[in-house]
């Protein structure tokens, strides 16, 4: 879980950085500051909340990828998705 907090705060500051710099760029001479600060923080609120199940799934992925599963809890998943299958 924490790997996945992790990836979502560098997605979520790589969007902040994106966003503040296109609009310091966009509004150069005059850089409005308030209006600014405004759509960065709804950009924050909107990619932080939005974007946790999508970097949780790729943590998942990478943690899956990292740590490979034992014969056992390979069986045990079987065994689990048999029973499931006669229940129904």
């Amino acid at each position: 879980m924490l790997g996945a907090v992790a990836m979502n705060i560098m997605l979520t500051l790589g969007s902040v950085l994106f966003v503040g710099f296109i609009g310091t760029v966009a509004t150069y001479p005059e850089i409005s500051t308030w209006p600014l600060i405004a759509v960065t923080a709804v950009v924050a609120l909107i990619v932080g909340i939005g974007g946790y199940p999508i970097s949780y799934t790729t943590w998942l992925a990478v943690d899956l990828a990292m740590h490979t599963l034992e014969p056992d809890e390979i069986a045990d998943a079987q065994r689990y998705l048999e029973s499931q299958v006669h229940t129904q």
